[in-house]
């Protein structure tokens, strides 16, 4: 009996000794973060468009897991104001609001302002290096980049001078402003796909000899042409019109 019940255990060994190299488990936190990743993703390149409805049994079904993962993913998501928790509802996509466009670029260059004034104030020489290398990156790959990337690129170099600034929460502000801002992007782009785009990162080489000179003011000023710049394309943007060059044939004259 005992030999019997000493085969039996080590055959139950095998088996999910076998069952563990064929399945490895996963690990512990990874399913959330997979889940975060691809839905900002989603969210911020308008693959998920804003005001949709994100069922927690759908998104794991797409994405194979339980149900716990993906609420601690849209809690995530909520927590940087791409999603909107609403009361006995499953959570939606936080929409656009055209009328508070103003607002987010007056807000936007309010951070970029002072992100860049602080880093003049407060950058290391380790910080300026990153810095300087990120907007060389920028300035040689826009042409051959697709729009997700610059987007993405430009992000993380306001996010290193927010950061040799010294202070986390304008750093996080900003960060939540730049994801509004991708989308808007995506939004006005929405025509050209996500091909490379001409971009102009003129007043990023300001901004990097500033704050190397540590000259406050003009690191400030180079910070709101450097906004400017992205105003302007934004208007022009919402303003094109895809049909504005289109002959129409046969039309009645009056």
């Amino acid at each position: 009996m005992a030999t019997s019940k000493t085969a039996a255990g080590g055959a139950a060994k095998a088996r999910k000794t076998a069952a563990e190299s064929v399945a490895p488990s996963r690990a512990r936190g990874t399913g959330a973060s997979a889940v975060y990743d691809a839905l900002r993703s989603d969210i911020l390149n308008l693959k998920i468009a804003p005001g949709t409805l994100l069922d927690e049994s759908d998104l794991s079904r797409r994405f194979a897991l339980s149900r716990s993962p993906v609420r601690e993913a849209l809690i995530r998501l909520s927590a940087e104001g791409l999603i909107q928790t609403l009361p006995n509802r499953s959570p939606v996509v936080t929409p656009f609001d055209i009328a508070q466009v103003p607002g987010f670029l007056d807000a936007l260059e309010l951070m970029y302002r002072a992100t860049c004034r602080l880093a003049a104030m407060y950058r290391t020489d380790a910080e300026l290096k990153a810095i300087a290398a990120k907007a060389r990156q920028l300035e040689r790959g826009y042409k051959d980049t697709a729009l997700a990337d610059q987007m993405r690129e430009n992000r993380e170099f306001h996010l290193l001078i927010a950061e040799a600034g010294g202070n986390p929460i304008y750093a996080a502000w900003l960060g939540q402003l730049l994801d509004q801002g991708q989308r808007l992007f995506r939004l006005s782009a929405f025509f050209e796909g996500d091909k490379a785009v001409k971009s102009d990162f003129s007043e990023h080489t300001a901004i990097v000899s500033a704050i190397e000179k540590q000259d406050l003011a003009a690191a400030e000023l180079a910070a709101a042409r450097d906004l400017d710049i992205l105003r302007n394309r934004l208007l022009r943007e919402f303003g094109s019109r895809p049909t504005g060059g289109m002959r129409l044939e046969g039309s009645r004259s009056r």
